[in-house]
Protein backbone atom coordinates (compact mmCIF):
# COMPACT_ATOMS: atom_id res chain seq x y z
CA UNK A 1 0.00 0.00 0.00
CA UNK A 2 1.43 3.63 -0.29
CA UNK A 3 0.06 6.67 0.43
CA UNK A 4 -0.68 9.99 -2.21
CA UNK A 5 -1.05 13.16 -0.41
CA UNK A 6 -3.71 15.11 -1.70
CA UNK A 7 -4.86 18.94 -1.05
CA UNK A 8 -8.65 17.23 -0.32
CA UNK A 9 -6.30 14.38 1.98
CA UNK A 10 -4.42 11.81 1.99
CA UNK A 11 -5.03 8.67 -0.67
CA UNK A 12 -4.64 5.19 -0.13
CA UNK A 13 -3.50 3.20 -3.10
CA UNK A 14 -2.76 -0.41 -4.09
CA UNK A 15 -0.21 -2.18 -6.65
CA UNK A 16 -2.02 -5.11 -9.10
CA UNK A 17 -0.83 -7.81 -6.08
CA UNK A 18 -2.18 -6.09 -3.35
CA UNK A 19 -5.34 -5.15 -5.10
CA UNK A 20 -5.79 -8.72 -6.11
CA UNK A 21 -5.81 -9.63 -2.40
CA UNK A 22 -8.05 -6.52 -1.80
CA UNK A 23 -10.72 -7.97 -4.20
CA UNK A 24 -10.73 -11.46 -2.33
CA UNK A 25 -11.32 -10.13 0.77
CA UNK A 26 -14.02 -8.15 -0.85
CA UNK A 27 -15.63 -10.88 -2.29
CA UNK A 28 -15.85 -12.66 1.26
CA UNK A 29 -18.54 -9.67 2.30
CA UNK A 30 -19.68 -8.77 -0.79
CA UNK A 31 -22.90 -10.38 -0.30
CA UNK A 32 -24.05 -8.16 2.55
CA UNK A 33 -23.92 -5.42 0.29
CA UNK A 34 -25.57 -7.06 -2.67
CA UNK A 35 -29.15 -5.69 -1.94
CA UNK A 36 -28.44 -2.34 -0.95
CA UNK A 37 -26.27 -1.96 -4.19
CA UNK A 38 -28.66 -3.18 -6.52
CA UNK A 39 -31.78 -0.81 -4.74
CA UNK A 40 -29.12 1.55 -4.89
CA UNK A 41 -28.37 1.22 -8.58
CA UNK A 42 -31.79 1.19 -9.67
CA UNK A 43 -32.98 4.35 -8.13
CA UNK A 44 -29.51 6.32 -9.39
CA UNK A 45 -30.20 4.83 -12.85
CA UNK A 46 -33.80 5.10 -12.76
CA UNK A 47 -35.36 7.02 -9.85
CA UNK A 48 -37.45 8.39 -8.35
CA UNK A 49 -39.22 5.05 -8.36
CA UNK A 50 -42.27 3.55 -7.09
CA UNK A 51 -41.57 1.27 -4.53
CA UNK A 52 -43.87 -1.32 -6.14
CA UNK A 53 -41.62 -1.19 -9.63
CA UNK A 54 -38.73 -1.08 -7.32
CA UNK A 55 -39.60 -4.55 -6.04
CA UNK A 56 -41.09 -5.92 -9.13
CA UNK A 57 -37.79 -5.66 -10.53
CA UNK A 58 -35.65 -7.08 -8.03
CA UNK A 59 -37.64 -9.72 -7.95
CA UNK A 60 -36.99 -10.21 -11.35
CA UNK A 61 -32.81 -9.43 -10.79
CA UNK A 62 -33.22 -12.31 -7.75
CA UNK A 63 -33.92 -15.19 -10.42
CA UNK A 64 -30.97 -14.09 -12.30
CA UNK A 65 -28.49 -13.58 -9.39
CA UNK A 66 -29.24 -14.79 -6.60
CA UNK A 67 -26.97 -17.80 -6.79
CA UNK A 68 -23.97 -15.60 -8.15
CA UNK A 69 -24.25 -13.09 -5.24
CA UNK A 70 -24.60 -16.01 -2.64
CA UNK A 71 -28.35 -14.38 -1.57
CA UNK A 72 -30.05 -16.37 0.61
CA UNK A 73 -32.78 -14.92 -0.04
CA UNK A 74 -36.63 -15.77 -1.81
CA UNK A 75 -38.83 -13.79 -3.30
CA UNK A 76 -40.82 -14.37 -0.32
CA UNK A 77 -38.60 -12.86 1.47
CA UNK A 78 -37.92 -10.10 -0.62
CA UNK A 79 -40.88 -7.77 0.47
CA UNK A 80 -39.72 -7.52 3.87
CA UNK A 81 -35.99 -7.83 3.12
CA UNK A 82 -36.66 -4.80 0.99
CA UNK A 83 -38.43 -2.51 3.26
CA UNK A 84 -35.55 -3.18 5.83
CA UNK A 85 -32.86 -1.79 3.20
CA UNK A 86 -35.08 0.94 2.33
CA UNK A 87 -35.51 2.02 5.71
CA UNK A 88 -32.18 1.72 7.28
CA UNK A 89 -30.68 4.15 3.77
CA UNK A 90 -33.78 6.69 4.45
CA UNK A 91 -32.06 6.46 8.20
CA UNK A 92 -28.58 7.04 6.48
CA UNK A 93 -29.82 9.76 4.29
CA UNK A 94 -28.93 8.23 1.52
CA UNK A 95 -32.53 8.18 0.05
CA UNK A 96 -35.68 9.91 0.24
CA UNK A 97 -39.02 8.02 0.41
CA UNK A 98 -42.41 10.16 -0.30
CA UNK A 99 -45.58 9.07 -1.32
CA UNK A 100 -44.42 5.66 -1.87
CA UNK A 101 -41.74 6.83 -4.12
CA UNK A 102 -37.77 6.21 -3.92
CA UNK A 103 -35.67 8.92 -4.50
CA UNK A 104 -31.67 9.96 -4.02
CA UNK A 105 -30.92 13.09 -2.69
CA UNK A 106 -30.58 16.48 -4.16
CA UNK A 107 -27.98 16.47 -6.57
CA UNK A 108 -24.29 17.39 -5.37
CA UNK A 109 -24.90 16.42 -1.72
CA UNK A 110 -22.88 13.98 0.34
CA UNK A 111 -25.04 11.59 0.71
CA UNK A 112 -26.13 11.34 -3.04
CA UNK A 113 -22.28 10.53 -3.87
CA UNK A 114 -22.38 8.15 -0.90
CA UNK A 115 -25.34 6.36 -3.20
CA UNK A 116 -23.48 6.46 -6.23
CA UNK A 117 -20.70 4.55 -4.59
CA UNK A 118 -22.79 1.70 -2.83
CA UNK A 119 -24.53 1.23 -6.60
CA UNK A 120 -21.10 1.24 -8.26
CA UNK A 121 -20.28 -1.96 -5.63
CA UNK A 122 -22.26 -4.18 -8.22
CA UNK A 123 -22.01 -2.49 -11.69
CA UNK A 124 -18.64 -4.75 -12.85
CA UNK A 125 -20.42 -7.88 -12.00
CA UNK A 126 -23.51 -6.40 -14.13
CA UNK A 127 -21.68 -5.38 -16.82
CA UNK A 128 -19.76 -9.11 -17.24
CA UNK A 129 -23.27 -10.18 -17.29
CA UNK A 130 -24.21 -8.03 -20.07
CA UNK A 131 -21.32 -8.70 -22.29
CA UNK A 132 -21.50 -12.17 -21.69
CA UNK A 133 -25.32 -12.08 -22.97
CA UNK A 134 -24.42 -9.40 -25.95
CA UNK A 135 -22.10 -11.57 -27.52
CA UNK A 136 -24.72 -14.78 -27.40
CA UNK A 137 -27.52 -12.21 -28.67
CA UNK A 138 -24.93 -11.28 -31.52
CA UNK A 139 -23.96 -14.67 -32.04
CA UNK A 140 -27.58 -16.62 -32.22
CA UNK A 141 -28.51 -19.55 -30.51
CA UNK A 142 -26.78 -22.44 -31.39
CA UNK A 143 -24.15 -21.10 -32.65
CA UNK A 144 -21.25 -20.89 -29.96
CA UNK A 145 -19.75 -23.43 -28.02
CA UNK A 146 -18.95 -22.84 -24.11
CA UNK A 147 -15.16 -22.54 -25.05
CA UNK A 148 -15.76 -20.01 -27.57
CA UNK A 149 -18.15 -17.78 -25.79
CA UNK A 150 -15.55 -17.57 -23.17
CA UNK A 151 -12.72 -16.47 -24.72
CA UNK A 152 -14.94 -14.24 -26.99
CA UNK A 153 -16.06 -12.68 -23.65
CA UNK A 154 -12.56 -12.42 -21.84
CA UNK A 155 -11.15 -10.34 -24.94
CA UNK A 156 -14.33 -8.30 -25.05
CA UNK A 157 -13.54 -7.75 -21.45
CA UNK A 158 -9.91 -6.89 -21.82
CA UNK A 159 -10.85 -4.24 -24.84
CA UNK A 160 -13.20 -2.33 -22.18
CA UNK A 161 -10.91 -2.31 -19.35
CA UNK A 162 -8.36 -0.82 -21.68
CA UNK A 163 -10.60 2.11 -22.70
CA UNK A 164 -12.10 2.23 -19.02
CA UNK A 165 -8.87 3.28 -16.96
CA UNK A 166 -11.27 2.88 -13.77
CA UNK A 167 -11.60 -0.91 -14.59
CA UNK A 168 -9.46 -3.48 -12.04
CA UNK A 169 -7.79 -6.08 -14.17
CA UNK A 170 -10.12 -9.05 -12.70
CA UNK A 171 -12.70 -7.23 -14.90
CA UNK A 172 -11.67 -9.89 -17.15
CA UNK A 173 -10.61 -12.39 -15.42
CA UNK A 174 -11.48 -16.15 -16.48
CA UNK A 175 -12.44 -17.71 -14.25
CA UNK A 176 -14.65 -14.96 -13.26
CA UNK A 177 -16.23 -14.80 -16.72
CA UNK A 178 -16.24 -19.05 -16.80
CA UNK A 179 -18.31 -19.17 -13.75
CA UNK A 180 -20.64 -16.48 -14.51
CA UNK A 181 -21.34 -18.73 -17.98
CA UNK A 182 -22.03 -21.23 -15.76
CA UNK A 183 -24.53 -19.91 -13.74
CA UNK A 184 -26.86 -18.94 -16.98
CA UNK A 185 -26.44 -22.78 -17.33
CA UNK A 186 -27.40 -23.36 -14.36
CA UNK A 187 -30.25 -21.17 -14.57
CA UNK A 188 -31.64 -22.03 -17.95
CA UNK A 189 -30.73 -19.63 -19.58
CA UNK A 190 -28.33 -21.01 -21.57
CA UNK A 191 -28.65 -24.63 -22.62
CA UNK A 192 -25.71 -27.19 -24.02
CA UNK A 193 -27.58 -28.86 -27.50
CA UNK A 194 -26.54 -32.31 -28.76
CA UNK A 195 -23.35 -30.45 -30.49
CA UNK A 196 -22.88 -28.76 -27.27
CA UNK A 197 -22.96 -25.43 -28.50
CA UNK A 198 -24.82 -23.01 -26.46
CA UNK A 199 -28.76 -22.64 -27.29
CA UNK A 200 -31.39 -20.16 -25.35
CA UNK A 201 -34.88 -18.47 -25.94
CA UNK A 202 -36.51 -15.85 -24.65
CA UNK A 203 -35.40 -16.04 -21.36
CA UNK A 204 -31.98 -14.83 -22.24
CA UNK A 205 -33.45 -11.44 -24.00
CA UNK A 206 -35.13 -10.92 -20.44
CA UNK A 207 -31.75 -11.73 -18.37
CA UNK A 208 -30.47 -8.75 -20.96
CA UNK A 209 -32.96 -6.18 -20.15
CA UNK A 210 -33.01 -6.95 -16.38
CA UNK A 211 -28.67 -6.28 -16.65
CA UNK A 212 -28.84 -3.70 -18.67
CA UNK A 213 -31.47 -2.16 -16.02
CA UNK A 214 -28.24 -1.74 -13.90
CA UNK A 215 -25.62 -0.19 -16.56
CA UNK A 216 -25.42 3.66 -17.09
CA UNK A 217 -26.30 4.09 -20.98
CA UNK A 218 -23.29 4.74 -22.19
CA UNK A 219 -21.64 1.80 -21.04
CA UNK A 220 -24.22 -0.52 -22.68
CA UNK A 221 -24.23 1.95 -25.80
CA UNK A 222 -20.24 1.05 -26.21
CA UNK A 223 -21.08 -2.95 -25.62
CA UNK A 224 -23.25 -3.07 -28.13
CA UNK A 225 -20.82 -1.55 -30.38
CA UNK A 226 -18.02 -3.38 -29.85
CA UNK A 227 -19.95 -6.80 -29.99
Amino acid sequence: MHRIEHPLGALIGANTNEAALLAYFRNNVFHLYALPALVACLIVQHGPLPEKRLLETLTDLLGLMRDSLYLRLDEADLPVALEDVLGKLAEQGLIERQADNAAAPTANTVAKSDLLWLGEILRPQMERYFLVLMLLRHGGSGQLTRAALLEQSVLLAQRLALLHAGKTPEFADRPLMAALIDHLLDNGILREDAEDRLAFGAALERAALQAEALLAPDVSEMMRRLV
